[in-house]
């Protein structure tokens, strides 16, 4: 008696806002694209993974405009689409300091959330913790499987 188990692993089923990404940057900055995306697996896991952006022209941040940026997140093709805006005047009382959007301190926004983008943080992912049960079902399986047949040997 032979049991075979075949474990599926798990897939990258979506990621977060299609991949469509919105960062606002000033003429002459550098866009703040996003390090990370949200990606959905076939397990239910939400797992945030590191987006690799295409390069750009850099001359196109030093007019304002639009442009977009390319990038893959796994299985996925992403875009950024990057709005590049003049340069904020200073306001009185703050001592010509640039003004920036409250809560962001110039850094994009995660879609979605509207938080400040963190940088490279990543979770662990329980895909690896879901084989566990399935090995021990297994293992409970093949020993009452041979504990069967010694009883039906004995007779």
């Amino acid at each position: 008696m032979s049991i075979t188990v075949h474990v599926n692993p798990a897939t990258q089923v979506s990621v977060e806002n299609n991949g469509a990404v919105k960062v606002t940057t000033q003429v002459g900055r550098k866009p703040a694209l996003p390090a990370t995306l949200a990606v959905t697996w076939s397990n239910g896991d939400v797992t945030d993974e590191t987006v690799a952006w295409d390069d750009y022209d850099a001359s196109w941040i030093e007019t304002s405009g639009t442009f977009t940026v390319s990038g893959k997140v796994g299985d996925f093709t992403v875009s950024a689409t990057v709005t590049v805006t003049k340069t904020d005047t200073t306001k009185p009382g703050d001592n010509g300091k640039p003004t920036t959007k409250p809560g962001t301190n110039g850094n994009a926004t995660k879609p979605g959330n509207g938080k400040p983008q963190a940088g490279n943080k990543a979770t662990i992912s329980s895909t690896g913790a879901a084989v566990l049960p399935v090995a021990i079902v297994v293992a409970v399986l093949v020993a009452v499987a041979i504990a069967v047949l010694a009883v039906k040997r004995r007779k």
